[in-house]
């Protein structure tokens, strides 16, 4: 990962990387991080937007999540989920709450 963190091809506004704890993650948890970054700048985002326009449950949301397999998260690997640690967990929540919807965070 590199040292700019961006958003859509540019550098991002926010909150950059000496504000992440990125030390802490595995490679493959810097990469599951950087596809739900993406995934929210691209979908979730703009559905959290209509989501609580409408005040509604954000059902679309979690659907693409299951799509990454984020719903099997902490179950272990044999039975079918991706059997990742309570880090990761606690990673994609805030990650989901400051880059997409903080109703699907929850």
């Amino acid at each position: 990962m590199s040292n700019k963190k961006t958003w859509g091809g540019e550098e991002f506004w926010g909150l950059g990387f000496e504000f992440d704890p990125q030390w802490i993650l595995t490679d493959e948890q810097k990469k599951l991080q950087a596809t739900l970054i993406e995934l929210c700048r691209t979908t979730l985002r703009a559905n959290a937007v209509e989501s609580d326009a409408r005040l509604v449950y954000p059902r679309e949301n979690l659907q693409e999540l299951a799509k990454l397999g984020l719903l099997g998260l902490l179950v272990p690997k044999e039975l079918g989920g991706m059997g990742q640690n309570h880090v990761c967990a606690a990673m994609v929540v805030e990650t989901l709450a400051r880059y997409g919807c903080a109703s699907t965070a929850m």
